[in-house]
């Protein structure tokens, strides 16, 4: 994938020009009485012995002269001795591997100005770093590749320009791997179509390799086919080692899920804002909750039909606050909602389905009042909605189809004005609809009992 972007103007010391490998021309005239530093000027000798000087254009750096003479380099002209004021003018012209710096410097009565913009190419000529395309190569060796979709990725080529690759515009380091397998959005309409897709799934094993991308933040393997493979070759103690992963998904399908031993790596991804492993079998990370807490920056996690063992009651979350999506559905607890769950008041979209849950819904429901999808459908819930259930004022989706809750609706629930799907279908409500229903005037879609009706703002 080709790397974009562009730089915009920039301002920066003039000095900075002394560790940049390839300038054109550079023009100085001035009178100054400076004498350099004794330290100085040893370090600019020693950065000239590391220099290639073909035309020896720094001849006037040697070990006896001032400094503050030689080609290239400008004093401080606050530190002068007397009060002799003097014009600088300075033109230099940079070149870099993808863009070219033009600075102007102006000097008068103790006041140095300099004044630079970039301009970049549009088509980058920087290329990928040699240990990161090998590393990506041995990766590519482990994997099935039924549809040879990684064509692009030989050993010769570019892996900034390969398939699924993005390399960042200025270093060339790879930040991104989109190596997603995507089903049609709109299902499958025959067999013919999903053995199709099955086909174009990657396989095989994940090298650990893929551990040298060390500047890696974003890793998209989704939707893939490791049944047989887990993560071989690559321990969840390994992939915790890519320390600067901001996105993780691994999510599987039903069919092909991955499997992993515990979660103990995710300490190491400090960084991390998203993680799916939807699918993906953690029937053994029994301390799945205390793991996922050591992340202060995830703002979405989802672990659904993950297999988790059980869901902890009384736990400590507070490195969690900033979550925003959470997805634990599909994973029969066979328990009533923990409490920690409402500390979350930042979440917006919470999906508890499939899971068993039992017992009343707590009044301190009420408090996640940044909720705009809720979803408590097939679970086990008895008793009655709490009457805060309209603080929620947020929520535009409401399902708690398929449970046992009885008793009227609340009256509250004529708050939720920017509502518009309502699932309560299969549950014991009995009464009638509240006169605070005909608030609800942005409600779509309306499943009661069990039968679901299309509803219309002017029939509310």
């Amino acid at each position: 994938m080709m790397m974009k972007g562009s730089l915009r103007p920039i301002s920066f010391l003039f000095l900075a020009f002394l560790f940049i490998p390839n300038y054109f021309f550079f023009f100085y005239t001035g009178l100054s009485k400076l004498r350099c530093i004794h330290t100085e000027r040893q370090a600019l000798l020693n950065f000239k012995q590391h220099l290639i000087d073909p035309s020896n254009r720094l001849s006037s750096w040697t070990a006896h002269g001032d400094c503050c003479q030689w080609v290239g380099v400008v004093c401080h002209n606050l530190t002068a001795h007397g009060s002799l004021g003097f014009l600088f003018l300075a033109f230099l012209i940079i070149r870099l591997p993808n863009f070219f710096i033009f600075c102007t410097g102006h000097s008068h009565s103790h006041n140095f100005f300099i004044f630079c913009t970039g301009h970049s190419h549009s088509h980058s000529q920087l290329r990928c770093i040699d240990t990161e395309r090998h590393a990506l190569l041995t990766f590519k060796q482990d994997l099935i590749d039924p549809l040879n979709r990684l064509s692009s990725w030989t050993v010769d080529g570019d892996c900034c320009h390969w398939l699924g690759v993005v390399c960042h515009n200025l270093t060339a380091h790879v930040h991104q791997l989109h190596l997603r397998s995507f089903p049609p959005s709109g299902g499958f309409e025959s067999e013919e179509q999903y053995e199709a897709y099955e086909r174009s799934m990657f396989g095989g094993k994940l090298n650990p390799s893929l551990l040298d991308l060390k500047h890696l933040n974003y890793f998209d393997l989704s939707f893939n086919n490791f049944s047989h493979a887990g993560f071989v070759g690559l321990t969840p103690h390994q992939l915790g080692n890519l320390s600067n992963l901001l996105y993780l998904n691994l999510e599987s399908s039903r069919t092909y899920g991955l499997y992993v031993n515990n979660l103990e790596w995710l300490s190491g991804l400090p960084l991390l804002q998203h993680l799916d492993l939807s699918f993906v079998n953690l029937s053994k990370a029994s301390d799945w909750l205390q793991l996922t807490n050591t992340l202060p920056s995830l703002l979405e996690l989802r672990l659904s039909y993950c297999h988790l063992p059980f869901i902890p009651l009384v736990v400590d979350v507070h490195n969690m606050t900033s979550l925003r999506h959470l997805d634990l559905s599909g994973n029969y607890f066979n328990s009533s909602i923990p409490n920690w769950l409402y500390s979350f008041s930042h979440v917006e979209f919470l999906n508890l389905g499939y899971n068993n849950l039992q017992g009343p819904i707590p009044v301190s429901f009420g408090n996640l009042s940044s909720l705009r999808n809720l979803d408590f459908s097939y679970n086990q819930f008895s008793g009655t909605l709490p009457q805060n259930l309209g603080q929620l004022k947020n929520l535009v989706e409401l399902s708690f189809s398929q449970n046992s809750i009885s008793g009227p609706i609340p009256m509250s629930l004529g708050n939720l004005s920017s509502l518009t799907n309502l699932d309560f279908s299969h549950n014991l409500f009995n009464g009638t609809f509240t006169l605070n229903f005909g608030q609800l005037k942005n409600l779509i879609s309306l499943s009661f009992g069990i039968i679901q009706s299309r509803v219309h703002s002017h029939c509310l």
